[in-house]
């Protein structure tokens, strides 16, 4: 046994490509995220995996007013249900965090709570063991200090999708 390499597509125009992140539901059914540049924007990237090649998924529908984004972290509980979290940034500059969920045909923003007078945020990775049942971690700063940002999805807000957020008071990363 050994590792191969796979050849991955990239976005028509794109100058670089970059992924961060893979998780796969089964052997037939993986998801990859990271950025793709065309020109000097940067885009979010999906791949898919079906069992024999990687494709390019859908182009993730991205909150209003973004002017690039990454995706960092991936996690995926089956072929119609992942998270996937990173950053974006704003035509006003404002570096804030991304959260997209697949549903197996698109990839949705979701708005997530911040504390109060963050200033920037992002989210680096995400895990659920379940569908309903998930942690996105990363960090915000506010008032010039960087802490910990840890979101926690349960599943029960089906109309908001939002996440649960707190922070570890003293962390500074």
């Amino acid at each position: 046994t050994s590792w191969s390499l796979v050849s991955t597509p990239a976005p028509v125009g794109a100058n670089i490509t970059s992924l961060d992140d893979v998780s796969c539901a089964s052997t037939s059914a993986c998801m990859a995220v990271g950025r793709a540049f065309v020109g000097s924007a940067s885009q979010p990237m999906t791949l898919r995996w079906n069992g024999s090649v990687w494709s390019l998924g859908p182009a993730p529908a991205l909150p209003a007013g973004t002017a690039a984004g990454r995706l960092i972290g991936v996690t995926c509980t089956s072929a119609t249900s992942c998270w996937a979290v990173g950053e974006r940034t704003t035509a006003t500059a404002a570096i804030t965090r991304l959260v997209l969920r697949w549903n197996g045909t698109t990839w949705t923003a979701v708005s997530t709570p911040l504390p109060t007078d963050t200033f920037a945020s992002r989210l680096d990775a995400v895990s659920c063991v379940t569908a309903s049942s998930c942690w996105a971690v990363g960090r915000y700063t506010a008032a010039g200090i960087t802490r910990a940002l840890t979101l926690r999805w349960n599943g029960r807000d089906r109309k908001s999708t939002r996440l649960n957020s707190s922070h570890v008071s003293e962390s500074r990363m």
